[in-house]
C-alpha cells in the first residue's frame, strides 16, 4: 500500500474496521509517519471527550422487577372510569348519523313530516292487506303488481 492510502485509512484503523494485515501495515506506517501518528492521537482524544461520563448501570433487573409488579396487579381493581370515553363517543356518533340522515333526506326534518311518512306507510300496509285478503303481501307480490300496473 502506498503512504497516501495508509494515511486515508487511519480512521478505519481507529474504528477497528481493517483486516489484520491492513492493521499491521498502518501500525508500521505510523512508526515512520508523524502526521498519521498525530491523526490517531487526535482521534483517540476525541473519542475520550465524546464518551459519556455516566457510569454504566445494569437497569435490566430494575425494569424486570417493575414489569413483574405490573403483571401481579389485579385487573379487578381497575378504575371504573377506564372506558369513560365510550359513552360520549357513542352519543356523538349517533348525533352525527341522525344529522346525516336528516340532511340527506333519509329522515324527515320535523315531526309533522315524520308523522305523514308513517301514516303513508300504514296506509300502504292496509291497502296491501285489503287486496291480498287479510294477509300481508310479500315484496315480490307488490313488485309484480307495480310492474303490471305500469304496463297498462
Amino acid at each position: 500500500m502506498n503512504p497516501e492510502n495508509l494515511c486515508a485509512r487511519a480512521e478505519a484503523f481507529h474504528d477497528g474496521e481493517l483486516s489484520p494485515a491492513e492493521a499491521r501495515a498502518i501500525i508500521a506506517h505510523t512508526g515512520a509517519c508523524a502526521s498519521c501518528r498525530e491523526k490517531l492521537i487526535h482521534l483517540r482524544a476525541l473519542e475520550l471527550i465524546l464518551q459519556p461520563h455516566v457510569p454504566a448501570v445494569d437497569i435490566s433487573a430494575v425494569v424486570m422487577s417493575r414489569l413483574a409488579a405490573l403483571d401481579a396487579f389485579d385487573t379487578r381493581h381497575a378504575s371504573v372510569f377506564a372506558g369513560w370515553w365510550k359513552v360520549p363517543a357513542l352519543a356523538l356518533a349517533s348525533c352525527a348519523v341522525y344529522a346525516l340522515c336528516v340532511e340527506t333526506g333519509l329522515l324527515p326534518a320535523n315531526r309533522s313530516q315524520l308523522l305523514t311518512a308513517m301514516a303513508a306507510h300504514k296506509e300502504a300496509e292496509r291497502f296491501s292487506t285489503m287486496i291480498f285478503g287479510g294477509r300481508e303481501a310479500s315484496s315480490e307480490q307488490l313488485l309484480t303488481m307495480l310492474l303490471e300496473g305500469e304496463g297498462k
